[in-house]
């Protein structure tokens, strides 16, 4: 065998091997979103809330509990797009809150290079309108910066999501909320730092905040939270 037919085969087991492991991480993720929502099911039995935070990793991953002065339940399930939150939009119905806080839509924006902005835009309509039809209340919360440049590996988990992007689908869903009558939270320029990009010292690796990325827009939260008539 010639030294570019075993370059050729290395290169080719790479890439199976990566398809293998990419297929089995998707199939782990999505019975790990079931499971998250079974859970969810468990928890109603024995906890109650009238306000609901509902979103993907970002509301995951964010110590509700410890940070904001309201009970709210934490209904974030990592790796969620819009339509994921859709399929499973029946456990938030059956907790009958008053009010849910969304962000949703970056993970549309990472899974898929060819989504518009307008696209995600109307999904996460699509997601209130669900809600708004079962007199839930939204409060939509804009979509956080990332930062590409934290780590050399951040482009995988940001994939095709940036922050020109971001910016733009942002002010599409302001307009949109507020030609609707629904409250925005804009809470992205405060996670923003010099150069553009989310502040280094408030995400993990580009994308997830950190605590002290949490606790800079926790602020608003509670001032919208303490209005509540709840």
């Amino acid at each position: 065998m010639s030294a570019l037919e075993i370059v050729l085969v290395s290169v080719c087991s790479f890439l199976v091997a990566g398809i293998i492991v990419a297929i089995i991480i998707n199939i782990y993720l999505n019975k790990f979103k079931v499971n998250r929502v079974y859970d969810f099911y468990e928890m109603d039995e024995v906890n109650h809330s009238d306000i609901v935070f509902l979103g993907d990793s970002l509301t995951d991953f964010f110590p509700a509990h410890e940070l904001l002065k309201k009970k709210v339940l934490n209904r974030g399930v990592a790796g969620d797009t819009t339509e994921d939150v859709l399929k499973r939009i029946n456990e938030i119905l059956e907790v009958k809150p008053k009010v849910v806080y969304l962000q949703i839509g970056i993970n549309d924006m990472i899974y898929n290079r060819k989504i518009t902005c307008v696209e995600i835009k109307d999904r996460v309509f699509n997601v209130i309108k669900v809600l708004q039809d079962n007199n839930i209340i939204v409060r939509l919360i804009s979509l956080y910066p990332i930062n590409r440049k934290k780590m050399a590996f951040t482009w995988v988990v940001c994939k095709f999501a940036n922050n020109k992007k971001i910016i733009e689908t942002n002010k599409l869903l302001k307009e949109e909320a507020e030609k609707k009558n629904i409250d925005f939270i804009d809470v992205h320029d405060k996670l923003l730092g010099d150069d553009g990009n989310l502040k280094k010292e408030f995400t993990v690796e580009g994308l997830h905040l950190s605590i002290k990325g949490y606790k800079t827009i926790v602020p608003t939260f509670n001032n919208h939270l303490e209005k509540e008539n709840l």
